[in-house]
């Protein structure tokens, strides 16, 4: 994951997953340029199965503006968990 422009972030990921999935969701962290915590945010990806390539870009929290870098925090099957 890297910063694209100010207020997005891309993604160019291969499934590792050993077994289809319906759904996983993926956990990040916004951070400073000093490695300061400015948000959170998540993103699904529905039908995960093995070795399948996800691109997207996506937009930012409102609370990350000025992110420098956003990183992996967790990937979880559960929405429960993903969306507190």
């Amino acid at each position: 994951m890297v910063k694209s422009e100010d207020l997005r972030y891309f993604v160019d990921a291969v499934s590792k997953c050993s077994r289809e999935y319906d759904a996983v969701y993926v956990m990040v962290s916004f951070l400073d340029a000093k490695g300061g915590h400015l948000d959170d945010g998540v993103w699904a990806i529905y039908w995960c199965r093995p070795g399948r390539r996800e691109v997207h870009e996506f937009g930012i929290p409102s609370r990350a503006a000025g992110f420098n870098r956003v990183v992996l925090r967790k990937i979880t099957a559960d929405s429960v968990e993903a969306l507190r």
